[in-house]
């Protein structure tokens, strides 16, 4: 038992007394799952070899060659439950640290275009964790202003794709106080509009708390003297940003039906909406705003308005906008809801998930987790009986 003055250790690791990440664990589970056997005897009836070998294999798996491993998971229908044995084997084969090692340097000697491309790189093939880690790396070690900058965006795109919006809100702070350190307001602004898109993506944020650090960023953007006008190649807030901004969070607030809007108030959105989708230049600003404008006549009742907008906001950018075919499919699955069933809904909604768990996109999946449970909830109550 403790001593009364000894300071207790809650961030001690927790250790097992079995490894359920272990090579016999995980065999043993995944032919369970496949074929409804986990002795060792019934998994050698699978494979077609004696008993014997299987205790051979479980012995030292350390010792043993690609193709045993090959053998093993042949039989296996699943890529996910070959991966886990793959994955088992190597652990034990050459320690916990080849597949999640986070301490060493993943940037080399110098910050350069090259790491930038790197990182993009990155977040286009979905690794998103190691995209956020180089980023965040490389910008602590970059000592040229618009690299850093460059970098510390990418960082935030990927802890909010990874729904980690204290991460996300840990970068937003970075970037304000080294904007502050040196005069450049307007760039602090864009770290406070950081700082109010992650907290709008929490679900339990509130419309006023979020409202106020956009309100922060216009209050910022009023005292610089002198606010850029050249195109950067890091992100600048202007005040229709912050406007738009402001409409997103009360329309997400309407959509969690924590706070009803009027309709009056959300017609009134809906000009702003449009008006900017008019003006906007911009492929990616094309598909945010067609996707908003979308998600506004869905409030109102408008499905198949808002059928038409999704189309445009899609065909607006297609691949070119990350995160297309996930953010497009939740507003698709709840016009599929209205428009046929809460059926149709969910079944669209479950191939959403699908997708976001391949695209690591967490926080478009925590969406349609929630809407499905809302239209399982639905179909639920309705239930005869």
């Amino acid at each position: 038992m403790p001593h009364e003055d000894e300071e207790l250790d809650y961030l001690a690791g927790t250790q097992l007394p079995d490894d359920p990440s272990s090579f016999v664990r995980v065999v043993k589970e995944v032919y369970l799952l496949e074929f409804d056997c986990s002795q060792n005897q019934d998994i050698a009836d699978v494979l077609g070899v004696d008993k014997s070998r299987i205790s051979q294999i479980f012995g030292d798996p350390g010792k043993l060659k690609p193709e045993t491993i090959q053998n093993l998971i042949d039989p296996l229908r699943s890529k996910d439950n070959k991966r886990r044995i793959v994955e088992s084997w190597m652990r034990d084969c050459f320690g916990r640290e080849i597949l999640e090692s986070k301490g060493d340097p993943l940037v080399g000697k110098k910050v350069t275009e090259k790491t930038i491309r790197r990182v993009d790189r990155q977040i286009r093939e979905s690794r998103l964790i190691l995209a956020a880690r180089t980023a965040e790396e490389a910008a602590t070690r970059s000592e040229e202003v618009t690299m850093r900058e460059r970098l510390l965006d990418r960082a935030f795109f990927a802890r909010q794709r990874l729904d980690q919006p204290g991460q996300a809100m840990r970068i937003s702070r970075l970037i304000t106080e080294g904007a502050l350190a040196r005069g450049d307001l307007h760039r602090a602004a864009g770290g406070f509009c950081f700082a109010g898109r992650a907290l709008r993506g929490m679900a339990d944020s509130r419309e006023r708390e979020t409202i106020h650090l956009f309100d922060q960023a216009e209050a910022l953007l009023a005292l610089e003297p002198s606010p850029q006008t050249a195109k950067t190649p890091y992100f600048l807030p202007t005040l229709a940003i912050l406007e738009i901004e402001r409409i997103n969070v009360q329309l997400t607030v309407h959509e969690r039906v924590q706070v009803i809007k009027p309709e009056a108030t959300l017609r009134a959105f809906q000009e702003v909406v449009t008006a900017r989708l008019k003006e906007a230049r911009s492929y990616q600003q094309q598909s945010r705003l067609a996707q908003l404008l979308a998600r506004l006549h869905l409030a109102l009742g408008e499905a198949f308005l808002a059928e038409e907008l999704l189309e445009k906001s899609f065909k607006s950018g297609e691949l070119k906008n990350l995160h297309a075919y996930e953010s497009a499919g939740v507003i698709n699955a709840r016009i599929k809801a209205v428009r046929e069933s809460s059926e149709a809904g969910a079944d669209y909604l479950n191939a959403v998930i699908e997708n976001c768990e391949l695209a690591q996109d967490s926080y478009h999946r925590r969406i349609a987790e929630y809407d499905l449970a809302r239209l399982e909830r639905k179909r639920l109550l309705e239930s005869k009986f």
